[in-house]
């Protein structure tokens, strides 16, 4: 009996750790639990990205009313670049809209991670580093073409990680659920 109860509590005890990467130098990247922030993206999340709404509803809003708080720190030609990429967005998404049709709206597509790493010298000193970004993107070859497309449009691969790939396997290991 208690050899049973002892299966799930080294499991339930293994799923609850820290993720550590070692480097060949000795140094350690430690990405702690407590930092993790998963955001399930969906169909109907990229749809809605991919049509350039937000884009130009953002430029919209801050062009009409520069007195905004958020509006003052973009200067008119960074207003009209965000106008750009969203009548870019809203061109090009009829393109990608037969393959988007295919699922439903609430069917997930791909995860985005967001962390802090502490960083461990081989002298044991520690250091906080930034927030870093992974994505996690489905196994199913249709629904990865689909978070490609989304990563490549929307520039989003420009807040991922850049040495995200010692990140994105083990942290795509552990919070790949789809």
């Amino acid at each position: 009996m208690k050899r049973l109860l002892l299966a799930p509590l080294l499991l339930a005890i293994s799923g609850c750790s820290n993720i550590t990467i070692r480097t060949d130098y000795g140094e350690k990247y430690i990405v702690q639990n407590s930092t993790i922030e998963v955001e399930r993206l969906t169909i109907k999340d990229i749809k809605y990205k991919l049509s350039g709404k937000p884009d130009l509803s953002f430029a919209k809003r801050c062009l009409e009313n520069r007195e905004k708080i958020v509006c003052r720190v973009f200067s008119i030609k960074d207003l009209e670049e965000y106008r750009n990429k969203g009548l870019r967005l809203q061109s090009e998404y009829q393109k990608y809209k037969p393959l988007l049709e295919k699922y439903s709206d609430n069917k997930y597509v791909l995860n985005r991670v967001t962390f802090k790493t502490i960083f461990q010298d081989i002298n044991n000193r520690k250091r906080i580093d930034g927030e870093r970004i992974v994505y996690c993107r489905s196994k199913n070859q249709e629904l990865d073409e689909i978070a490609k497309i989304y990563l490549i449009k929307t520039k989003t691969y420009g807040e991922m990680d850049i040495r995200g790939n010692q990140y994105s396997k083990k942290i795509c290991k552990r919070y790949y659920v789809f």
